[in-house]
């Protein structure tokens, strides 16, 4: 069933995406690449893996800050797809300054494992709810395209 969109809502939509994708689009690199930490992450990748968390940390922040700074949009899909992506952004924050701190330490001893659980906890959150932004922005495109 396709859902009757009255035009000024759909100029609004369309305002909003314009906004919001520049934002998605560059935040998304670095999302993807935290996301593919998984439960089979070893020490010795998380700390090579924190220099990439580094130059990623900040454009994330940036992307954030700027999500936040969007007024919500009225259709409930991309209010829904608004919030699925600040989400996103705040697990692989987590994400980074979990694998940050755990490139800092001084001992070669194996970092804790509740510290590792909750990185590759959070690295999942992202990952399920950067899907959920997926279906969206798919639902979006197809509607537009109609």
């Amino acid at each position: 069933m396709i859902r009757q969109i009255k035009p000024e809502d759909r100029e609004n939509s369309d305002k909003w995406l314009e906004e919001f994708m520049p934002l998605y689009e560059r935040a998304n690199p670095f999302i993807q690449r935290i996301i593919k930490i998984d439960a089979d992450t070893d020490s010795a990748t998380v700390k090579s893996f924190a220099d990439t968390c580094v130059e990623g940390y900040q454009e994330l922040i940036l992307a954030l800050q700027r999500i936040k700074a969007i007024p919500k949009p009225k259709e409930k899909e991309l209010s829904k797809l608004m919030a699925d992506f600040e989400s996103v952004l705040i697990n692989c924050l987590g994400v980074s300054q979990c694998a940050r701190q755990l490139a800092e330490k001084k001992s070669r001893f194996t970092p804790p494992k509740f510290t590792l659980a909750k990185l590759v906890s959070w690295a999942g959150m992202a990952k399920g709810r950067m899907e959920d932004c997926s279906k969206i922005l798919a639902s979006v495109s197809r509607e537009d395209s109609l």
